[in-house]
């Protein structure tokens, strides 16, 4: 990988992005402020069921927001930056890569938005929880690498897959347990929804931070065999299809 070409898209990334913004890089951490917010004082019915219901809901919306952002940004990188490949050799891995490094990037401002409030309001942080909560950010980088090596291809050909993903997030957002307690889903729907990763990503973090309740090392096992199998799966394909769908730019 050309380490200066993707330094150089990462800064881009940024420059563009809040180049014309009156708050500009504030909004990494207002966006998911504002958003925490609006949902706590909507769904504070929640309050009694959910232990740290204030920090539960921050750090759910967290990293259904790195997700969100990771697919989004991930699944433009090489059409907004098709001109720039037909003009200077560079792999298109480095496009996806550096738009899954903004991604991180905002990920680490905004949970650093909740460490303090987590300073004040949470219970004490174990070294085991810590590293569990490490290594599941880890499964959710390879689950949002995977889904961004695919979708930075197909919608090279399908223009409208980003408008279809956005809805898909949209549902995505009420169909993971974010606001709402994990025990109120209907045991039908407990099975389906699980195998979601970002459920199980998601709800762990919550148990191992704020509960201080480790998931089974089978359960990370499996956890971490999706999200890498989908990784692999991705680059896989994005290296041996490349060429043939960067022909539509």
């Amino acid at each position: 990988m050309n380490w200066d070409i993707w330094k150089t898209f990462v800064k881009l990334d940024f420059l563009v992005r809040y180049q014309h913004s009156v708050l500009g890089f504030v909004w990494v951490f207002l966006k998911p402020f504002l958003l925490f917010s609006v949902l706590l004082v909507v769904f504070s019915i929640f309050r009694q069921d959910i232990p740290y219901f204030s920090l539960s809901l921050l750090l759910g919306i967290i990293l259904f927001q790195f997700f969100s952002d990771a697919t989004l940004f991930g699944m433009r990188s090489i059409l907004e930056r098709g001109y720039l490949r037909l003009q200077l050799p560079f792999s298109s891995e480095i496009s996806v890569f550096a738009a899954l490094t903004s991604a991180v990037i905002h990920l680490f401002f905004a949970l650093g938005l909740f460490i303090l409030f987590f300073l004040f309001r949470g219970p004490i942080l174990t070294f085991g929880g810590s590293i569990i909560f490490i290594f599941l950010l880890i499964c959710e980088g390879l689950l949002v690498g995977g889904i961004s090596f695919f979708f930075s291809l197909f919608v090279l050909r399908f223009r409208d897959l980003g408008e279809i993903w956005e809805v898909c997030l949209a549902a995505l957002f009420y169909l993971v347990p974010i606001f709402y307690p994990w025990d109120i889903v209907p045991e039908s729907l407990r099975a389906i929804l699980w195998w979601n990763p970002l459920t199980q990503i998601i709800q762990f973090s919550r148990n191992a931070i704020l509960l201080q309740k480790l998931p089974e090392w089978h359960q990370l096992a499996v956890l971490f065999a999706i999200c890498g199998g989908l990784f692999l799966l991705g680059i896989f394909f994005f290296r041996r299809r490349e060429r043939m769908f960067c022909e539509q730019l």
